[in-house]
């Protein structure tokens, strides 16, 4: 069973209110029920989510091709990871971070981190990869947590394809090219400039309890002397 958290409770919602209201009672009785599932359901996963430690980058992309091995997007997703990690920051990436979570259970996980990441990478090779059900899910959210005002950035990468051919939605954002031979270097320092400016909340690197977010905007300060 697979669900899509979100704070609002289902209790709440207006057409909740409104199929029990029109529904016979037998079929109100089994709405009533199965919203209480869901609620409890719901409850549970945020406990969760309430649990897990900030992120400063979130990184989506399809892992499989249709014949089930690695896709490059994968490759080149898990290089960034790396070279991200190693620079210190905090980051999202389902095959590493998910390792020890059961599949049914993911949601939380995904939810704690695209709610907390000021930043988002989307690697795609190929439009049906952007379009993938796990990977459109992931982008979609997170523009609707930035139509909300938050300070978050999305950037879409590509490479081996034309970014004019990424879903529409994505084609007024700033795009990355990730066969760019400094793109790792540009991508690292966007994202430096991104999370410092996401001032609000608490990132630690481990080191004395400094924030990567205050940290960078330190750095921020001290630069600009």
């Amino acid at each position: 069973m697979y669900f899509r958290i979100n704070r609002d409770s289902i209790l709440d919602d207006k057409h909740y209110a409104a199929a029990i209201k029109y529904a016979s009672k037998e079929a109100a009785a089994s709405f009533q029920k199965r919203a209480q599932e869901i609620e409890r359901i719901s409850q549970d996963f945020l406990k969760i989510v309430d649990k897990e430690p900030p992120y400063d980058v979130f990184i989506s992309y399809k892992k499989t091709s249709e014949d089930g091995s690695a896709t490059q997007d994968s490759k080149v997703a898990r290089k960034l990871y790396f070279h991200l990690k190693e620079k210190g920051f905090k980051v999202f990436f389902a095959e590493e971070t998910l390792k020890s979570v059961g599949g049914e259970k993911y949601e939380p996980y995904i939810f704690a981190a695209l709610s907390s990441a000021p930043v988002m990478v989307l690697i795609g090779s190929k439009r049906e990869y952007f379009d993938a059900m796990w990977v459109k899910n992931e982008w979609r959210r997170y523009l609707v947590l930035m139509s909300q005002g938050l300070k978050k950035t999305l950037i879409p990468t590509y490479f081996e394809m034309d970014p004019y051919h990424m879903p529409g939605e994505l084609r007024n954002l700033q795009a990355m090219n990730a066969a760019d031979f400094t793109f790792q270097e540009d991508i690292t320092e966007i994202i430096r400039k991104k999370v410092a400016d996401a001032k609000d909340g608490q990132i630690s690197d481990g080191t004395q309890g400094v924030s990567l977010r205050d940290k960078y905007a330190q750095k921020e300060k001290v630069d600009s002397i």
